[in-house]
């Protein structure tokens, strides 16, 4: 299994876990392209191994009307036992429904990736019902991946005290960071880290280079990454290749040397 390094990831990861595991509700948050659905699979995994009860992730899209994107994520939860007059359902009786099917069920934490896209109101009757479902006895928590621009994740870092436990926030990768990831993911740079531990200049020139190019977005890196290990061939660790291998990869047209 790939491990995939990014900045405070683990730190964040036990922040959240510590407010997931007492029932709480949590979000990761990040600029578009940090990593914020890495992050959230990766929390997912630690709870998993740490024999938390049954996981039920679930993706925002654009959808302007809030019981519209309800009566969809009630379908995922209910399946088969989704009313046949669904259309009629006020929202209160859709969270009633999937709050008994979810305590049946086990569940232990729900995940919310991409809530920036959810409508006014969504995140809340989330909110609601995972209220409903907790007992004494078993929580049910909330992870919420969301993006930094969004208004959801101002609201949340202005009133975290009453929205959310923890809000984790991922920053742009550092080039240590993205030499780890680089080393890692590639045959041809995995020498990488040894070489900037020994001050090559060479080595120093490029990856600064490449943290110039992608602003430390992690997307950008792991798409290059992805790039160059289809070329199967290996690119030279130096500024000027780097810099090509990376406009061919994006397609930005002719770049001299």
């Amino acid at each position: 299994m790939k491990t995939i390094v990014l900045n405070q990831l683990d730190t964040a990861t036990a922040s959240v876990l510590r407010s997931l595991r007492h029932g709480y509700a949590a979000a990761v948050i990040g600029q578009e392209g940090a990593g914020v659905t890495v992050a959230c699979n990766h929390i997912i995994g630690n709870w998993k191994n740490a024999g938390g009860r049954k996981v039920l992730a679930f993706t925002a899209f654009p959808e302007g009307d809030m019981i519209k994107l309800l009566q969809y994520f009630a379908s995922l939860v209910l399946g088969g036992e989704m009313p046949g007059d669904w259309g009629l359902h006020a929202a209160s009786n859709l969270i009633h429904l999937m709050s008994k099917k979810i305590k049946t069920a086990g569940v232990g934490l729900l995940v919310l990736d991409r809530a920036d896209l959810a409508p006014e109101g969504f995140i809340d009757a989330i909110m609601t019902m995972c209220s409903n479902c907790s007992t004494e006895e078993h929580h049910v928590s909330l992870l919420l991946g969301m993006r930094m621009e969004s208004r959801q994740a101002r609201l949340f870092r202005e009133f975290s005290f009453t929205h959310v436990a923890t809000v984790a926030e991922l920053k742009p990768l550092d080039p240590g960071a993205i030499a780890a990831i680089m080393a890692e993911s590639c045959d041809c740079f995995s020498k990488i880290p040894l070489l900037l531990e020994s001050k090559d200049q060479t080595a120093l020139a490029a990856i600064m280079e490449l943290h110039k190019l992608s602003g430390g977005n992690f997307r950008r890196i792991d798409q290059f990454v992805s790039y160059v290990n289809d070329m199967k061939a290996p690119v030279d660790f130096t500024g000027a290749s780097i810099r090509r291998t990376w406009h061919e990869s994006f397609q930005l047209g002719d770049m001299a040397a």
